[in-house]
């Protein structure tokens, strides 16, 4: 009997997309100048950073009436739209940013594992769905030379496959997003997480229920990221 010696093919099911932005460096130093000179109000009381170390690490909340976030919100707004018709089709009736908060890290601060949420006045109003993002506004010198060990490189530095072995210390401060069990090849499963190495002025778009954590880091220097909520009813 002859043999049947045609190729295999592989159904792939994606169970997550996460989006990717460069924000121009221009707007990155009016938001950093923004929230530097202007007094916001300190939401530590309602997110779960353990921002502590240091007497500036802080958790502040942005005024999104204000010119710089406003400017900034409708960049977020746009990349939104863009991420729900790419990845599910979706055609978005209405769409806001809920919250927008910046996270001061120093050494030994960091964001345990934790999703966001909309507020339950926006979840009563009807056929709404949420998106979150993370922008990353200032780099601490000892992240920037961290090589992040890859066998495969995303753009703009998403890995989707690396090795932390012998203590590397390689994900001090990355970004860590978890949306299943961890890998394990003998079961055949693929990976369910993967790593962001943070770098100034990329923005990451990804499903409100994603659920990621930012490692502490051990060095000089700041680690500041901006977060929004935006809410997409349909």
């Amino acid at each position: 009997m002859e043999k049947n010696e045609s190729k295999i093919n592989f159904i792939n099911m994606p169970a997550v997309k996460i989006s990717v932005k460069q924000i121009n460096s221009n707007l990155i130093d009016r938001i950093n100048n923004y929230i530097d000179t202007n007094e916001l109000k300190d939401s530590s009381d309602s997110l779960v950073g353990q921002i502590s170390q240091n007497e500036k690490s802080s958790q502040l909340n942005m005024v999104l009436s204000d010119e710089v976030p406003a400017l900034l919100g409708e960049s977020i707004l746009e990349m939104a739209k863009q991420h729900a018709n790419i990845t599910q089709n979706i055609h978005v009736r209405k769409s806001l940013v809920e919250a927008m908060w910046t996270v001061k890290s120093y050494a030994g601060d960091y964001n345990p594992l934790h999703c966001h949420t909309l507020s339950s006045k926006i979840l009563k109003t009807g056929d709404v769905h949420g998106l979150s993002c993370i922008l990353y506004l200032k780099v601490p010198e000892c992240l920037e030379k961290t090589m992040l060990k890859s066998d495969s490189m995303a753009p703009n530095g998403v890995s989707m496959s690396y090795s932390l072995n012998n203590a590397s210390g390689d994900c001090d401060g990355f970004t860590h997003f978890v949306w299943g069990n961890y890998n394990d090849t003998f079961d055949f499963r693929e990976r369910t997480d993967t790593i962001v190495q943070p770098q100034e002025g990329l923005l990451l778009m990804f499903p409100m229920w994603l659920g990621h954590i930012a490692y502490p880091f051990f060095g000089e220097g700041e680690r500041r990221t901006l977060s929004a909520n935006i809410a997409i009813f349909v």
